[in-house]
């Protein structure tokens, strides 16, 4: 609890604290209880308070993470801060190097909260020696990326400048014009739902989500489409091994086990809250129905990815079919791509499922960036 005015009405209500606090349940501790005056007050506050048990104090006090008092006891608490959060940071860049997703995540859901916190409810903090070090030790730059970072820096400054003056949406547009379609493309990917998941994530190993050091930084390299370094030129099928490629080759069997992962997932998801659920369903044999959609799929062993029943609503069944592209595909490279796919899935099994099946289909699409599709909540 806290209160401030003049010396005689903060004794009054620490009278009247006493006297009606324990009624209502609240026990006033006055050797927890502290006083801060300016230092031409205090001989007053001592003499007002006698006898209380109050803590007085005229240069400051620590309050809920943070500090009020006098500048030079702030200061001091502020210095006293950045030297541990210093300190913690020196321990995270040794953990870095070997385990940078936990550091990752450490600093994330950790330090970087308890500096945001001060930083909101204090003024004029000096931050510069936690941004050296964050740049020089937990951000591993060569000559070249330094630069590279200096003039992105600077030319950042008015483009933050102007994002603020104008409509953001607007901006980003003229953003996009700046940078190119390729790059306005990916940006388009990132900001699709889902797709900063797995760094707003735990690294919890019982969930599968804990990544190697290379792992790791293979997946920023992967999100920033940054080429990734020590690959090979050219991939075991013979094409040139780019980025994009080495996502959609089909050889070693890595798309179909992305594929698979998602689908065995799912399914151990729907589990726990759905009954009958059942990975790649064979679809009821056709006894001559026709669909009015040529593109229905009508072979005999036709088979969805997966089926559960109590998703809409407590007993009718739903069929999922999964689908993982990579937006940066040539094939991909249109707009709205997984819109594409999930009507393609509608057009294949939709029919056939309602008027067989009695059923309910969903298709869940996603891509390698992490992005979901539109209908993946929505039953058709």
């Amino acid at each position: 609890m806290i209160s401030c005015g003049l010396l005689q009405q903060l004794k009054e209500w620490w009278d009247c604290l006493i006297d009606i606090g324990p009624g209502l349940g609240y026990f006033p501790n006055a050797k927890k209880t502290w006083l801060v005056v300016k230092s031409q007050h205090y001989k007053e506050a001592v003499k007002v308070f006698k006898d209380t048990g109050v803590q007085i104090s005229k240069e400051g006090q620590r309050y809920l993470g943070a500090a009020i008092g006098t500048d030079a006891f702030k200061e001091n608490f502020i210095q006293t801060k950045v030297d541990t959060w210093v300190s913690e940071l020196q321990s995270l860049t040794g953990i870095a190097k070997v385990e940078p997703q936990l550091a990752y995540a450490a600093f994330t859901f950790g330090l970087s909260k308890r500096w945001l916190f001060v930083m909101w409810t204090m003024e004029n903090i000096t931050t510069k020696p936690l941004v050296d070090l964050f740049s020089d030790q937990m951000i591993e730059l060569s000559p070249e990326d330094s630069e590279k970072l200096r003039t992105s820096v600077t030319a950042s400054k008015s483009m933050i400048s102007n994002f603020k003056r104008a409509h953001h949406m607007q901006r980003l547009k003229g953003l996009k014009e700046l940078i190119g379609p390729k790059k306005a493309k990916h940006v388009d990917n990132l900001c699709k739902k889902g797709t900063s998941a797995w760094l707003t994530s735990l690294p919890l190993e019982e969930c599968g989500f804990t990544l190697n050091k290379q792992e790791f930084r293979d997946a920023l390299h992967l999100r920033y489409n940054i080429p990734l370094k020590g690959t090979p030129t050219f991939c075991s099928c013979g094409q040139r091994n780019t980025l994009d490629h080495s996502l959609v080759c089909k050889k070693g069997g890595f798309v179909s086990m992305r594929h698979n992962q998602i689908r065995d997932l799912e399914a151990t998801l729907m589990s726990e809250v759905c009954k009958d659920v059942q990975r790649e369903p064979t679809l009821l044999p056709l006894s001559g129905e026709t669909f009015n959609l040529r593109s229905t799929n009508v072979a005999s062993e036709a088979r969805l990815d997966i089926s559960a029943r109590g998703i809409w609503n407590s007993v009718d069944k739903t069929f999922f079919d999964v689908r993982v592209f990579h937006p940066g595909a040539e094939s991909n490279k249109t707009t709205n791509i997984d819109m594409a796919f999930e009507q393609e899935k509608k057009r294949t099994y939709n029919r056939r499922v309602l008027e067989v099946e009695k059923a309910t289909f969903t298709p869940l699409v996603f891509s390698t960036t992490g992005g979901s599709g539109n209908s993946d909540c929505i039953p058709s």
